[in-house]
């Protein structure tokens, strides 16, 4: 299940979806996860999706717009004020602090 999510990190995961990979009810897969991980899955697969905006903006100097788009984002701003909220600064930064 992991592996899943990190293997497609665009893709609009819901918890339904993740625990019916993994052949579990909601409830008892959200537990689990939360258990394990320390943090809820809906949590871990937006952690998941920024480290990957991080390195399509910062190593393949992706454009803002277009990692938002890829991940599902409705707006840039929206993406923008997920991605400082995970990764503690703005998606701008990615892109200078790889260029330093």
């Amino acid at each position: 299940m992991l592996v899943a999510i990190h293997t497609q990190p665009e893709r609009d995961w819901s918890v339904a979806e993740l625990a019916d990979v993994m052949g579990a009810s909601r409830s008892s897969f959200n537990d689990k996860f939360s258990r394990m991980l320390g943090v809820t899955p809906a949590k871990y697969v937006a952690r998941v999706k920024m480290f990957q905006a991080r390195q399509w903006i910062a190593r393949d100097n992706m454009r803002i717009a277009v990692a938002a788009n890829r991940l599902g984002y409705d707006s840039e701003a929206s993406f923008s004020r997920a991605f400082k909220r995970i990764i503690g600064h703005p998606p701008s930064e990615a892109r200078e602090a790889e260029t330093v």
